[in-house]
């Protein structure tokens, strides 16, 4: 496939795989006059679109299934257990889903490598600094501390966050690089809501909180039960993780080689743990010392 830009013929900057995509629908034309036209972005709206209502039909089906789940009295099914089976479940769904729509089957191959790398500094937060605290369940551990789940349930917040952004742009056209800016504000919203949320009700469930540290609680004073074992140190590695991973996954590994998006895991994941351990170390135990 080729699109026109200013009158001449411009290659598409993926492999034929991700052409293809494109292919499929012929109202797919860039403006020749439009000066700030982004090819590669322009062709991305159309399997973006064509999956937009299955990946929100999916999801609310998923909130469903596993709110009814998790909500099983613990005796009757040991959250370890639970987790697991949650967690499979939804990167079989992205999978399943990525059979129809190859866009999310890329995300897929970039969230998962970038979640089961992540459990490295959850390692280096139980173990050496011991401020995370998993509970004790039937799950096998990871280095002898983190729950085998925790290798994939970072799948579910990481692809959320990259979708919303991906469709964010898509709803401004693609069509210059203010899409990309006007989006960056909500992606850091979600990353906040999303990850706050997911340590709150972790707990609630039976996963695991961080000790030793200022919760969300404790600074705001409000007895919120979702905000009691969120910690605030996280906050600041989580949203770096949130919008880098969209970033990164937008310009750099959509449809790219595997090579390049585990690259772009590793890179992510020292970030993360460096900006973690600052986080903790200046954010919790400087600023809000005075907090407990």
């Amino acid at each position: 496939m080729h699109a026109h830009l200013r009158g001449g013929p411009y290659p598409c900057a993926r492999p034929s795989r991700f052409c293809c995509l494109g292919a499929r629908d012929e109202t797919l034309v860039m403006k020749p006059d439009d000066d700030e036209a982004i090819p590669f972005l322009d062709t991305r709206r159309t399997p973006i679109r064509d999956a937009q209502k299955t990946m929100v039909r999916c999801h609310i089906g998923y909130a469903v299934a596993s709110i009814a789940l998790l909500s099983v009295p613990p005796s009757s099914w040991l959250h370890g257990t639970r987790m697991t089976l949650l967690v499979a479940s939804y990167i079989l769904m992205l999978w399943l889903l990525g059979r129809r729509h190859p866009v999310v089957e890329d995300m897929l191959l970039f969230t998962g490598p970038l979640s089961a790398l992540l459990v490295l500094p959850d390692i280096l937060l139980v173990r050496a600094m011991e401020i995370l605290v998993f509970a004790q369940d039937e799950a096998p551990l990871l280095g002898g501390a983190v729950p085998i789940y925790m290798a994939g349930v970072r799948v579910i917040p990481l692809t959320v966050i990259i979708w919303l952004g991906l469709t964010l742009e898509d709803m401004d056209g693609y069509r210059s690089a203010r899409a990309c800016t006007k989006a960056w504000p909500r992606v850091l919203l979600c990353s906040a809501v999303v990850f706050t949320a997911g340590e709150g009700f972790s707990w609630l469930f039976g996963g695991w909180h961080s000790v030793e540290a200022v919760t969300w609680d404790e600074l705001t004073g409000q007895q919120a039960l979702i905000l009691e074992y969120a910690p605030v140190y996280m906050l600041v590695p989580q949203l770096a993780l949130g919008v880098g991973a969209w970033s990164t996954y937008r310009s750099t590994a959509l449809f790219n080689q595997m090579a390049v998006k585990l690259i772009l895991a590793v890179l992510l994941t020292a970030g993360y743990a460096g900006i973690a351990v600052l986080s903790y170390s200046t954010l919790d135990r400087i600023f809000l010392a005075g907090v407990r």
